[in-house]
């Protein structure tokens, strides 16, 4: 966990699940917000509403040029890994 930084503060998940599967489809799914390519110093960005009125936002950049893709597998682990690993969501900036 070493390059994933979690936050302190905030609200927790109320469902680690339904954020999983929310990112999932953005990662892998056909139209997914995340699949394609991202310009150079490109953001997307994705606030669904969790259970109890909570959103959570994924927001992965693209912090280096050129336009690239950020393959499925990564993105999905990448941010699992705060899903799993962060009570109250976090940061993970490694490049991939």
């Amino acid at each position: 966990m070493a390059d994933i930084e979690c936050y302190s503060s905030g609200p927790e998940f109320s469902s680690r699940g339904q954020a999983r599967g929310w990112l999932d489809h953005a990662c892998r799914g056909n139209g997914g917000m995340f699949t394609g390519n991202f310009a150079s110093c490109g953001h997307k960005a994705m606030c669904p509403i969790q259970d109890g009125g909570i959103g959570v936002l994924f927001t992965p950049d693209n912090i280096e040029s050129p336009v690239r893709d950020m393959y499925s597998n990564f993105c999905v682990s990448s941010m699992t890994a705060i899903i799993d690993n962060c009570n109250r969501g976090g940061e993970d900036n490694r490049k991939g």
